[in-house]
């Protein structure tokens, strides 16, 4: 498990760079991800940003699925 304050760290330093793969991804996907990093399952990602576990896993393919 990460700490969400490095995570947000890490993720707002890489997306400043233009050519981040961070930037190809939807605010949603972003969510997601912090969620992921700090080890939380479908379930709890589902439920801390008010979605359906079938949502969280069609973004988490989505954000796989992409060029990043």
């Amino acid at each position: 498990m990460f700490d969400p304050k490095v995570v947000e760290a890490l993720v707002a330093e890489n997306a400043r760079s233009e050519e981040s793969p961070l930037n190809e991804l939807t605010p949603r996907e972003r969510d997601v991800l912090r969620e992921m990093a700090e080890g939380k399952n479908n379930a709890a990602i589902a439920e801390a940003l008010v979605l359906t576990e079938r949502s969280v896993e069609k973004v988490i393919h989505r954000s796989s699925s992409s060029s990043i």
